[in-house]
């Protein structure tokens, strides 16, 4: 679960040890001091803290971990937090980036890491003594993974994992899991079992068949050293599945521990060579299952389908022209129960994830438009930097915390500011920005809240990237301002378009008031001013269309502007244009505005409504079967024009 509240908090261990140092500075992100355990005039001693919180110590003197901690009068385990389990470590397996992961030796030391570059590329290094890194692990004794846990919570049952991805993963949930480094194909040492000597060990197995003869090699080697030993095979694990895809896929820390309570302890010769059976298909819905589904009814968050619960809107505009003031007034009208550009809205939580500003301007903002109200249900997960989670739409363990995180709080909106700042992914590619959407929509409509992610818009006034961002959601909100002074310390005034599943588009006028409200202005000029809707507004004074290169001139715009929207326009359903010709010299691509109108076939044949393309010049008939349209040609030729 996300963390709501602020960063560090009395009793963790580096508040005890900084309390006992002197000379205590801010450095970076941890601290210096003067060392304890020399004769330290200038402050040599670096203090930080790992992800999991437990206290990280370098003595530039090449003072040990442990003769610093004798120092101070303290123990190896104060290093550690002992109420809370260790956090994963930050991970992505999408964007290309390196991983870490810690071996630290029974004080705390850090000995050596392991290291996954991608695709998936593992390697170890060790500390060089002088704040570096050399490759390999030389003479370093080796490790258990998350050594120094396991010693300061002797009773509990560890999780034995394959790899140190599926380890950490675990231990975010509580539990106590370990691994060694270079997953299934590592050796087994006898210093690994005498680390688990006495100790109740689960052996997580993955579901192949190097993952099971690992499985078999550990558990021989700690039969008769451990108190009991357990492999557990969970259960529709697909093939080379391993826990974390096990719980990726919704499933629950207590359905672990009961499938760990029921399974038999292993004893030598047990069976366990199989992989599971790969999971049936899929099981589509009959018409009458489809019918008894029970689903909430369509609920406006905001009234006339501006804002729908179950859904996800997409709010663009230029940067610094006022986005950020929108949804801040959004979120206190729906927490407060106000209504937003004098529309009714349904009242409930709302979660604000503010991952672009600092806190501060954040704070400052929701509360000067609260004005005196305080108790209202509205939350902040001030994501950047002050948290020490990452929010992250592209990883699937932060999404799954964002699943936790509104089951628990059942917000009606969540509002993400901004999405450039969830992810890691790039943004012009399609085939990026298309995954990337769908966790978004899985949380809408499995909480049924409204999700509002903010986004940047290019300089035609469209959402910045690809067009699979727009194609992912359900609204698109597009806010341009008006007012000469953008740049300006005036309130901003502006048109915010509202288009989407939910009814016709809608441009409203608006601009902020006092108390940070905005509010609806219709004496604000509604033009359309965005690329978009300069080009439908010169095709419309042109019955016989235009080509590109004659809408460049006419609108003084580069070609390639104009050839990149009229792709996007030519991409809606319905289409407010449409294209004749073939794009060669002989038969230029000439683009007709028409007006989109959706009404009943006339020609009876199949009975269905058909989405016409109603030109603005007289329409000449259908085609054969009675579905489609042909365009009549201004030029009074048949050639080249598309049929719809």
């Amino acid at each position: 679960m996300f963390t709501l509240s602020q960063p560090r908090r009395a009793g963790e261990p580096v508040n005890t040890l900084l309390e006992r140092l002197d000379g205590v500075k801010q450095s970076g992100k941890g601290w210096i001091a003067r060392c304890p355990a020399h004769a330290d005039g200038r402050p040599s001693l670096k203090v930080d803290t790992g992800d999991d919180g437990r206290v990280l110590l370098y003595c530039h003197a090449g003072c040990e971990t442990a003769a610093i901690v004798e120092a101070l009068g303290m123990e190896a385990r104060d290093l550690f937090v002992r109420d809370a389990p260790a956090a994963a470590p930050t991970v992505s397996f999408t964007t290309g980036e390196r991983i870490t992961y810690d071996y630290c030796d029974e004080t705390g030391a850090l000995a050596y890491q392991e290291v996954r570059d991608p695709p998936k590329r593992f390697w170890l290094r060790r500390t060089d003594g002088r704040g570096g890194w050399t490759m390999g692990l030389g003479d370093v004794a080796r490790l258990l993974w998350n050594l120094p846990e396991l010693i300061a919570r002797p009773g509990e049952t560890v999780f034995l994992c394959e790899g140190a991805k599926d380890a950490s993963r675990l231990q975010s949930l509580g539990l106590l899991a370990t691994t060694t480094a270079n997953g299934a194909s590592a050796p087994w040492l006898d210093t690994y079992s005498e680390a688990l000597r006495g100790r109740d060990v689960v052996i997580m197995v993955d579901n192949d068949a190097a993952g099971i003869t690992c499985a078999q090699q550990r558990a021989t080697a700690l039969s008769g050293i451990a108190t009991s030993v357990k492999a557990v095979l969970l259960p529709g694990l697909p093939p080379k599945g391993d826990v974390s895809d096990w719980l990726v896929t919704g499933r629950t820390k207590a359905e672990l521990i009961e499938i760990v309570k029921d399974a038999p302890e292993w004893t030598p010769g047990a069976d366990a060579t199989t992989p599971e059976p790969v999971a049936p298909g899929f099981r589509p819905l009959s018409i009458a299952e489809l019918e008894a589904l029970q689903l909430p009814e369509r609920e406006d968050v905001v009234d006339g389908g501006m804002l729908v619960a179950g859904s996800v809107t997409l709010l663009s505009a230029r940067e610094k022209s006022g986005k950020t003031l929108i949804c801040t007034d959004l979120a206190c009208c729906v927490a407060s129960e106000q209504p937003f550009l004098d529309r009714a809205v349904r009242s409930g939580p709302v979660i604000f994830i503010a991952l672009e500003e600092n806190v501060r301007e954040v704070r400052q903002r929701i509360l000067d438009r609260l004005g005196t109200q305080r108790d209202v249900p509205l939350w902040v997960l001030p994501a950047n930097g002050f948290s020490e989670d990452v929010f992250r739409i592209d990883h699937p363990a932060s999404m799954g915390m964002v699943v936790n995180m509104v089951r628990e709080f059942a917000p009606s909106v969540v509002i993400i500011d901004t999405m450039r700042e969830a992810h890691r992914l790039r943004e012009n590619e399609s085939d990026d920005m298309g995954p990337l959407m769908r966790p978004l929509r899985q949380v809408a409509h499995e909480t049924n809240c409204a999700v509002v992610l903010l986004h940047h818009q290019n300089k035609g006034g469209g959402s910045r990237g690809s067009t699979a961002i727009a194609a992912g959601v359900d609204q698109l909100w597009s806010f341009q301002r008006t007012d000469a002074e953008q740049d300006g310390d005036t309130p901003p005034v502006g048109r915010l378009t509202v288009e989407g599943r939910f009814g016709p588009r809608q441009v409203i006028g608006i601009r902020l008031g006092d108390g940070l409200r905005w509010q609806v202005d219709n004496a604000i000029t509604l033009t359309d001013q965005t690329m978009r809707g300069r080009i439908l507004a010169t095709l419309g004074q042109h019955v016989a269309g235009l080509t590109a290169p004659e809408i460049a001139s006419a609108l003084d715009a580069r070609l390639k502007t104009i050839q990149n929207e009229l792709s996007r326009i030519l991409q809606e359903t319905p289409a407010p244009v449409i294209a004749s010709g073939t794009g060669t010299r002989g038969s230029p691509r000439r683009y007709v505005s028409v007006t989109p109108e959706l009404f009943p076939n006339d020609s009876g044949n199949d009975g269905n409504d058909d989405i016409q393309m109603v030109p603005k010049f007289p329409r000449v008939g259908v085609g054969n079967d009675g579905n489609h349209f042909e365009a009549l040609d201004p030029t009074g030729t048949d050639d080249g024009w598309e049929v719809f």
